[in-house]
């Protein structure tokens, strides 16, 4: 990552949130696959990643990671929703 980009993982989250009230959905994928592989157990994380792929027409990879955010935490709602 570019020394203009945000390091921290708050400053990621926040980013990743922008990118997907901005649409751009691409990028908003590359970061949050970035946050899990820093953290894994990121349920939130999952639930932008399988929000920024329905954008882009990944119904697979979007259950896929809805899917992982309720094997992180089975009472999410916004994964349930979403599947």
């Amino acid at each position: 990552m570019s020394d203009t980009k945000p390091k921290t993982r708050r400053q990621m989250v926040e980013h990743a949130r922008e990118l997907a009230l901005q649409g751009s959905w691409s990028e908003a994928v590359e970061l949050n696959k970035h946050l899990l592989e820093r953290t894994p157990r990121d349920a939130e994380a999952q639930n932008r990643l399988g929000r920024a792929l329905l954008e882009l027409n990944d119904q697979a990879g979007a259950l896929e990671a809805y899917t992982a955010a309720l094997k992180i935490d089975p009472a999410n709602i916004i994964a349930r929703r979403n599947l």
